[in-house]
């Protein structure tokens, strides 16, 4: 018996209490037959794995097929991905199929297997296009580029800029990881919300401009691993007044393992059942998806999963993440195992936030397609909840050298007064007192002034003057 079969059986045995196997015998017109003028008929076989008594049920309904149990392990050896289907009688066996996938760490593409139900029964020609895969293909379609003539747009992926007096600056990009990190109690929660809110609530102070994304009527979805129903539900009133189009889930008393389960159902469940586009995903926070941060293998994994989210659903992911203690991280925070540094690769923004008295500010980490930026913000923590207020773009503090430079330049026009020339001696020995330095420093001062064009060397015989230009 193969692996693949084994890992099979394994997983059947996971999802069914009284896993049994059956076989569906039928035949279909060779379609060589036509082409040689003669008549033969090709024999297809086909598995189907569930609860005896579901498969009891759909023999007796199917009577007039060739279905029977298999009673003999020899009999499985033709198993395989192409002709195998479960039977499924609940959906809690999809979920618990899943759960298995992931426990077993298997392939989603390589266990990928067709299920179906009594109801539905079997089609026996064109079960594998009638039929519904455990991993919906949608996915799949969404990451393939379709050339034509009509692909003429050039394709935007800025999804949010923040704009202020100083220009505009790409700041979150669709269909990708969005990540905002941060040490505890210093307000990642509260921006992320606040990013949220500007979905639905777009008269905010705070410059962020949300760009035309094609799905104004989509859900915002929020799920939060720390705060109760309750709290959550205040929150959502608060800040975003109870838009329909905000859905927040509390994933607290959710197993850390099942949460992306919970998400995916969630999500499948707005899209599908409720024909609604989804618009935008937050996640906070992801370090509480997983029991072991530091498992590289379950990391990869993880990030993979929420990889395929954005494809399927053709979505953004804001996500928030937990740094390392200041003791750990060196001269630059990191994010917190290798669930964070995996996390941090697939990142096409990630900012870090940090917050002390009323302020805080928001630094730019990682850019793939704009400049990096700083801004910081005004916090107003009178209310119910805290609110970002306000927000500037903070500017590098000038070096040293540009601030003396600026302190000459401004000088020269005083020690030039009614003179078109002074000697070296004299601008010599005002530089040295304007920056309080040695005379060899201000030799070097006056040739970065020559340099920058604001003055002009003259020899006069054996003496040396300056003119002001």
């Amino acid at each position: 018996m193969s692996n693949f079969t084994k890992n099979t059986i394994k997983v059947a045995q996971g999802v069914y209490t009284d896993l049994r196997i059956a076989k569906y015998t039928y035949q279909i017109e060779d379609p060589l037959s036509s082409m040689f003028g003669s008549s033969h008929k090709e024999n297809i076989t086909l598995f189907m794995l569930g609860n005896s008594d579901a498969l009891y049920t759909l023999i007796s309904e199917y009577s007039s097929k060739s279905i029977t149990l298999v009673e003999d392990s020899s009999e499985i050896q033709e198993l395989n991905k192409s002709n195998l289907i479960f039977l499924i009688d609940s959906d809690q066996q999809i979920k618990l199929y899943h759960d298995i996938l992931k426990k077993y760490e298997l392939c989603q593409s390589s266990y990928n297997f067709i299920y179906t139900t009594i109801e539905r029964g079997i089609i026996d020609d064109e079960y594998d296009e009638a039929n519904t895969r455990f991993y919906d293909l949608d996915f799949i379609r969404y990451s393939e580029v379709y050339l034509n003539d009509e692909m003429d747009e050039e394709y935007d992926e800025t999804l949010i800029e923040f704009t202020c007096p100083d220009g505009t600056f790409k700041f979150a990009y669709k269909n990708c990881f969005n990540v905002i990190s941060a040490q505890t109690g210093n307000m990642k929660s509260t921006f992320l919300i606040q990013i949220l809110a500007g979905f639905v609530t777009p008269n905010n102070t705070l410059g962020f401009n949300y760009l035309d994304d094609g799905k104004a009527n989509g859900v915002v979805v929020m799920f939060d691993t720390e705060t109760n129903k309750q709290k959550l539900k205040q929150k959502r009133k608060f800040y975003t007044d109870m838009n329909e189009n905000v859905r927040f889930f509390s994933l607290k008393s959710i197993p850390d393992l099942e949460r992306l389960s919970y998400v995916e159902s969630v999500l499948s469940f707005i899209a599908k059942r409720e024909g609604k586009e989804i618009r935008a995903v937050f996640l906070d926070i992801l370090g509480d998806f997983s029991d072991d941060f530091n498992n590289n293998k379950a990391a990869g994994m993880l990030i993979g999963d929420l990889v395929i989210v954005t494809e399927r659903y053709d979505t953004p992911l804001f996500i928030t993440f937990q740094e390392n203690p200041e003791r750990y991280a060196g001269s630059q925070s990191k994010l917190a195992g290798h669930l964070g540094t995996k996390l941090q690769q697939k990142a096409e923004a990630h900012y870090r936030i940090s917050y002390k008295g009323d302020k805080a500010e928001l630094t730019c980490i990682k850019n793939r397609h704009d400049a990096r930026i700083n801004i910081t913000f005004e916090v107003d923590t009178t209310g119910t909840f805290p609110v970002f207020v306000t927000a500037e773009l903070k500017k590098k503090k000038e070096k040293v050298t540009d601030t003396h430079l600026k302190k000459l330049v401004t000088g020269l026009d005083v020690v030039f007064i009614e003179k078109s020339s002074v000697t070296n001696d004299i601008l010599d020995n005002w530089i040295m007192s304007t920056l309080s330095i040695k005379s060899r420093a201000a030799i070097n001062w006056k040739k970065k002034l020559e340099d920058a064009g604001y003055i002009k060397r003259k020899d006069v015989g054996k003496f040396v003057y300056w003119d002001r230009v």
